[in-house]
């Protein structure tokens, strides 16, 4: 996580625009790029990135990575599969764990 303004200045206008932005392949081609992340704040490049009025030749989507969180019973299901695995005693734990996986996933 860049933490200072001059680091997220360094980041975006110094090395993003002025270095990646003109890597590419032959002379005059152009260069797609492909950029996954995490937002980690309002001013960070990424952010800038989906802003049409900052980067406006760019053509972005964002995506939610959490669509729904799970309700109090896939939470049970969940303690459950955490009490399968650290069980020491269980020489199965793992694939007993693993079936438990099964279950929840069924359930969300």
């Amino acid at each position: 996580m860049v933490k200072s303004e001059v680091q997220r200045h360094f980041i975006r206008h110094e090395w993003f625009n002025k270095e990646v932005l003109f890597v590419g392949g032959e002379e005059g081609s152009a260069t797609d790029f492909f950029i996954v992340g995490t937002s980690l704040g309002k001013e960070a490049l990424l952010n800038a990135l989906l802003d049409s009025d900052q980067y406006p030749e760019w053509k972005s989507q964002r995506f939610r990575a959490v669509e729904k969180f799970h309700d109090a019973e896939v939470d049970e299901l969940w303690q459950q599969w955490k009490q399968i695995y650290k069980d020491r005693f269980n020489p199965n734990r793992k694939d007993d764990a693993s079936r438990s996986l099964m279950v929840i996933g069924k359930r969300c």
